[in-house]
C-alpha cells in the first residue's frame, strides 16, 4: 500500500503498520479515479438531457440556416438599393438615377443625358412591374409624369 511518505524518509505510517499487523489493507481516503467515474457517469445519466448535446448534423443544420438567412438579408439589401435609384434604358450616359422626392420623367431625361439624334419615338415605364406607355409629344407639351423609387424608364429613339 503507498502511504504519504516521502521517499527517503524512514518508517511506516500509523496505517501502513496497522495493515501489517492484521493482514488486511485499511483504506485511508475513498478510491477518487473509482469515485470520480461513478459520480461523472451519474451526471451523463441524470443531467446529460438536460444539457442540450448537439450532434454533428444539429450543428451543420444550424451553419447551414445561419448561412441561407445571411444571404436573404444581403439580397433583400441590395433589393432595397435598387429601389432607392431610377434606371433609365436607351441612349443616354447615366443609366442609374438617384431618386429623390419630386423626381419627374423629364427631369429624369435630362439627369441621365439622352443623347439620340432624334427626339424619342416612345417611352414607357416600368413600375412594379406594370408597362405604363407615355406619350413623347404629352411631355414636351409640359404634362411631365413624377417617378417613384424603383421605376425603370425605357426610352426608344
Amino acid at each position: 500500500m503507498k502511504c504519504g511518505m516521502r521517499n527517503g524518509e524512514s518508517g511506516q505510517c500509523s496505517h501502513c503498520r496497522a495493515a501489517r499487523r492484521t493482514g488486511k489493507r485499511q483504506r485511508t481516503q475513498p478510491d477518487k479515479p473509482r469515485f470520480m467515474l461513478r459520480l461523472f457517469a451519474v451526471g451523463l445519466v441524470c443531467c446529460g438531457p438536460l444539457t442540450g448535446c448537439v450532434s454533428a448534423s444539429k450543428a451543420k443544420a444550424d451553419s447551414q440556416a445561419a448561412y441561407l438567412a445571411g444571404q436573404q438579408e444581403g439580397l433583400a439589401r441590395a433589393q432595397q438599393g435598387e429601389r432607392l435609384n431610377v434606371t433609365v434604358v436607351g441612349p443616354v450616359r447615366n443609366s442609374i438615377l438617384p431618386w429623390s422626392d419630386g423626381l419627374t420623367l423629364a427631369n429624369a431625361i435630362v439627369a441621365s443625358e439622352y443623347f439620340g439624334k432624334t427626339d424619342p419615338k416612345q417611352i414607357f415605364i416600368v413600375r412594379h412591374g406594370i408597362v405604363i406607355p407615355i406619350d413623347p409629344g404629352n411631355l414636351l407639351n409640359g404634362k411631365d409624369v413624377p417617378l417613384q423609387s424603383g421605376d425603370i424608364v425605357q426610352i426608344q429613339p
